[in-house]
């Protein structure tokens, strides 16, 4: 049981479920049932049909839940561990009697780890300049800095001159870009007329809208 939102992946409304406590005259409300999840050692540590009860003064693990998930127990006269494949998820003092889990992060809402996000923060350097900060240098390729830092090849041949408008004009189709914009386009169709310097550029979503 937990009294917080934040350890579950998933959760739904639960018809009134009564909890028994110590004082027979009072019972606490279950809202919601859903999955939990707990981050141990680094380690997610999910737990099925847990119960969502708000005015729980503290979270409660069931046992049988932590065998349902195939976890091992073990415990000494002042401190327990619980493991999972040979591998230590917590290690705890037991306190007046009680398995006692605290400093426990919610797994729910963290956010994943992007290896690519401190070189977007510091303005996209490159290699030389992760090394000498001490920074891991990266392994994919940043398709922002693919973009900008391209270099144009010049162009040494000349165009035959074209005296009525529509003599020649220049298209060039670009794309597939990975990233798409807000519309969802991934090309854009650029048209230039030699004669007027006209420019036009249409933004497409498929290649086949250039047709």
């Amino acid at each position: 049981m937990f009294n917080s939102t934040k350890f579950f992946l998933s959760l739904s409304n639960s018809t009134f479920i009564p909890v028994m406590t110590g004082d027979t005259n009072s019972s606490l409300k279950v809202v919601g049932v859903g999955k939990a999840s707990l981050l141990c050692n680094s380690k997610p540590l999910n737990l099925d049909d847990c119960l969502y009860v708000p005015d729980l003064n503290c979270n409660l693990i069931s046992l049988l839940a932590l065998f349902k998930e195939k976890l091992t127990i073990n415990h000494s006269e002042n401190s327990f561990s619980i493991e999972s494949n040979n591998s230590t998820l917590l290690s705890r003092k037991i306190i007046n009697q009680l398995m006692n889990i605290d400093y426990i992060l919610p797994k729910a809402h963290l956010t994943t780890y992007d290896k690519n996000l401190r070189h977007q923060r510091l303005g996209h350097p490159g290699i030389a300049v992760l090394k000498h900060l001490g920074f891991p240098t990266r392994d994919t390729i940043c398709t922002i800095c693919e973009l900008n830092k391209a270099d144009k090849q010049p162009f040494n041949e000349k165009f035959d001159n074209a005296l009525l408008p529509l003599d020649c004009v220049h298209i060039d189709l670009v794309g597939l870009i990975h990233l798409p914009s807000i519309s969802r386009f991934q090309y854009f169709l650029s048209i230039t007329n030699q004669t007027t310097s006209y420019k036009m550029t249409e933004f497409l979503a498929k290649k086949s809208d250039s047709f």
